[in-house]
């Protein structure tokens, strides 16, 4: 399955366990190897959460399944940690970075 950049920005974002997260905001590429290193998910007013692709369990059409430890990790600093070189997807706010 190919989803473009604009669905999965619409994507809401589940636990395993069915417990709603949010909505992916924005992600982060490795631009050398164009795999999505973090999806950033809003969670609420004001609020965002950066979850990483190792924690994601599978992403089906309209929704992205994480971990249900994602909830549990909220303070936890690989849970807002880059993980990898990246650039913003939105050009407003583009970025380059590097861990």
């Amino acid at each position: 399955m190919k989803l473009s950049g604009s669905q999965v920005m619409k994507m809401q974002v589940y636990t395993a366990s069915g417990v709603r997260v949010g909505r992916v905001r924005d992600i982060s590429i490795d631009v050398d190897t164009g795999v999505v290193c973090e999806y950033f998910i809003k969670t609420g007013f004001r609020t965002m959460r950066t979850i990483t692709r190792e924690r994601v369990i599978r992403i089906e059409s309209d929704r992205l399944i994480v971990e249900d430890r994602v909830i549990e990790t909220e303070s936890s600093p690989e849970s807002v940690a880059p993980v990898c070189t990246s650039v913003s997807t939105n050009p407003i706010t583009q970025d380059k970075t590097s861990s």
